[in-house]
This record gives structure tokens, sequence and C-alpha cells, in this order.
């Protein structure tokens, strides 16, 4: 089984095709998977989301929290009850046979999971800045996953439980104040190196064409700031930031989550 952990803010617009997308896969897999969400939102709104929430009940948890994104996923990760955690943004939505290749790929041995992604709305394939960027960040992730470093994407990651705990930071796994500044990375500088004294390796994600396995997100950064800057953002957060563990660049997000 899989604990996808999803932090989200009460009015993110993709946030329910995320969970369709999560939830899909888990009744197709049947194998226990769940679904573990930390809204951030105000207290006179949490039974607004109770009831909307009901459609995943069987398979979801959630809660309440008024933290940053990297005290929800903290939060979501104390809860699991999985070996493997998968970490997803609110804006994202996984594909058919996720739960199985996922599972397959740890089963051999990986200790970490990076996958190949495309724009959510296909339209997006027709700007031309988005298109470059989605294939500049499958190089990336390539690159860094045969490269033997562990440099995990925030958007959609899988990995393992124990490292995560092996290698958590004043017992937490991601950096509450790196929050939006490349928390992920961050992590993958501890990840990293625990995996390379052991051995382990990581999987760069594409499955096969009968599986059709990809991840697909907003992009919603690089719209806001174009091409150049997001790939000089990314830059600075995956290379930069977990060598001086400390923000930056300005966050792009009004609200940090």
């Amino acid at each position: 089984m899989i604990s996808f952990i999803v932090p989200a803010l009460p009015d993110e617009k993709h946030l329910y095709d995320c969970l369709d997308s999560i939830y899909d896969d888990i009744r197709e897999e049947r194998d226990g998977s769940e679904i573990i969400l930390v809204l951030k939102c105000e207290k006179e709104r949490e039974e607004e989301f109770r009831e909307k929430l009901k459609k995943y009940r069987d398979v979801l948890s959630f809660y309440f929290d008024k933290g940053n994104r990297s005290e929800a996923r903290n939060l979501g990760a104390g809860y699991a009850k999985s070996d493997i955690l998968t970490f997803v943004d609110a804006d994202t939505q996984i594909c058919k046979n996720f739960i199985s290749t996922t599972k397959r790929d740890f089963a051999k041995g990986y200790a970490y999971v990076n996958y190949t992604t495309r724009p959510l709305d296909e339209e997006y394939l027709e700007k031309r800045r988005l298109l470059y960027y989605n294939r500049f960040m499958n190089l990336m992730q390539w690159f860094l996953t045969k490269a033997y470093v562990c440099r995990p994407y925030g958007f959609c990651m899988s990995v393992r439980k124990d490292i995560c705990e092996a290698v958590a930071a004043d017992g937490e796994i991601f950096s509450p104040k790196l929050a939006g500044h490349g928390e992920d990375s961050e992590l993958g500088s501890r990840y990293g190196p625990y995996c390379r004294e052991r051995g382990f390796k990581g999987r760069y994600e594409k499955g096969t064409k009968e599986e059709r396995m990809i991840v697909k997100t907003s992009f919603r950064g690089w719209e806001k700031e174009g091409f150049w800057r997001g790939g000089v953002r990314m830059l600075v957060n995956v290379f930069l930031v977990p060598l001086l563990k400390r923000p930056l660049i300005g966050n792009w997000r009004e609200k940090k989550i």
C-alpha cells in the first residue's frame, strides 16, 4: 500500500481533481492505500470540507492545520500507515497504474521514485514556454536520478518512510523554514547521501505505453514567473538552497503551503 499525503489550501482550484485521480487508482488497485489530506483553513470552514470529502471517506483521513506546506507534510507523514510515502501537491494528478508501478519499483529495491510529467491542461502544450519547461524538468529529473543524486520533486514524489525518519532533522522530515523554497530538494540533500552510503538507488519512472505512467501538474509557478525566471528559481532551489539551508528567492505563492 501507499500513503498519499496532500497538503492543500481551501480554495485550491484542482484539489478535487487531485483527490479523484488518487481515489480512482486506489479503487482499481484495492490494496489498502490511503489518502491523508492536510487542509489549511479557517475554523468556521471545517464543517464545509467534512461534507465535501464524504465521497472519499473509505480511503481518506483529513486534518486541519495552520502551518505551512512543510509542516502539513510532516503532519501527514506522522499519520501514514504505509512504508511508502507519496507526497502530492493539490494541483497535481496521478494517472492510471500509478500505485502498481510505484509498488513494483520499491519491490525492486529502489529507495525513491521521481516521475515523468506533463502539463495538467493539455492546451498548455500549445504554450511553447510550458512545453519547453516540461521537457527541461523531465530532463533534470532523469539526470539527477541517473547521477545517483536524490532530489525529489515536491509536486509528486515517492519515498520510504523509514529513510525519511532516519534522516529527519530535529525530528522534521521537511524543513518548515524552507516551505516553498526548495524544501523537497533540502530533504534530498539528506536523503541522497543516506541512500548512497547504503547502495540504494532511485528510479525515474516513465512507465510503459500500456501503463500511460504520467503525472500531470499545473506548472502555475512557471505560468506566473515565465520560463527563464522559473528556470533560475528551480536551479537555485535544487542546488543552492539545500547547501545554504535558507530561502534565497521570494516565494511566488501568496500563501505558503
